[in-house]
């Protein structure tokens, strides 16, 4: 173990992770061995980080470190998507797989004899501020399909394996905090790399970018130097304009927004962590697509 691994060590010489979870030195070297072999000291303490972020246990095999060539990614199942998802506790559910446009498994296959679906679109619900919300997302078969030499499993079960890309989009909508930074391992089967614009030296290139799905800017965050910390609590006046707002003016009244008839607003006053302000406008956002949003007097 080199020197750069000290840091993964607590007074009691143990790295603590979300739950009951914490890695013993000889856990850590076992890991390093085995599910991340190869990988530089810098990697194994994104993959650590990221196991300890999401509370997913990489010696029970719920998270993966892949290196290919230099490269490496950090992969779960759909299962450690959801399991992140229902561990957050404000995950609600989510609908069946529909495939080009509105088509449920059996009735595509019966309108198109044998095709491969060419998408596939799931919603998943999240409850924000009280309310069951809908984060839908759509998964194109071109762009993930990983072609004739790796395409056996998408040949033999194609529905659920791009059901499942589709899925692990709206999750990450959903979850975009908790999910940054690890991608399903169906996602991974057909990616590119994209170098970083710095100097690699021993760090080598991290950041995987799966076709068709624009990768998280940050993996991990960088020092806070503005005066809102992330668990600051922060007020924000928030005001929703638009033909949309009609439809949905009986769920803003129960939400506690009020009307101004001469602006023909709806505004609400909210207060939480830049976090819980975000997660709120983008609940705000999906409710109705016809609506204009305002955080602060500044268009969201």
């Amino acid at each position: 173990m080199s020197g750069d691994d000290s840091a993964l060590a607590r007074p009691e010489n143990t790295l603590p992770v979300k739950g009951e979870i914490e890695f013993t030195r000889d856990q850590v070297d076992l890991i390093k061995r085995t599910i991340a072999k190869g990988s530089t000291d810098d990697e194994l303490n994104l993959f650590l980080y990221q196991a300890k972020r999401t509370g997913l246990d990489p010696l029970a095999r719920q998270i993966y470190c892949i290196k290919r060539g230099d490269k490496m990614s950090i992969e779960t199942s759909i299962d450690g998507y959801r399991a992140i998802a229902d561990n957050s506790g404000a995950y609600a559910g989510q609908d069946d797989y529909l495939f080009d446009g509105s088509y449920t498994t059996f009735q595509h296959i019966e309108a198109f004899k044998g095709k491969f679906p060419q998408t596939a679109t799931v919603i998943v619900y999240k409850v924000v501020d009280n309310m069951r919300v809908a984060f839908t997302a759509t998964a194109r078969w071109d762009e993930y399909y990983p072609g004739e030499k790796q395409g056996f499993k998408w040949k033999k079960s194609p529905y659920l394996m791009l059901g499942k890309c589709a899925e692990a989009l709206a999750l990450r909508k959903a979850f975009p905090k908790k999910l940054s930074g690890v991608y399903t391992s169906d996602e991974m089967q057909n990616v590119t790399f994209e170098e970083p614009d710095i100097d690699k030296g021993r760090h080598g290139n991290i950041t995987p970018v799966p076709m068709g799905e624009v990768p998280p800017e940050v993996i991990i965050p960088p020092p806070d130097t503005s005066d809102n910390r992330p668990g600051d609590v922060l007020t924000s006046q928030i005001n929703v304009r638009g033909n949309g707002t009609f439809q949905i003016k009986e769920k803003l009244k129960e939400m506690g927004w009020s009307y101004e008839s001469g602006s023909k607003t709806w505004h609400k006053e909210v207060q939480g962590s830049e976090e819980d302000i975000t997660t709120f406008i983008a609940a705000v956002k999906g409710m109705h697509t016809e609506l204009t949003v305002y955080r602060d007097g500044v268009e969201v």
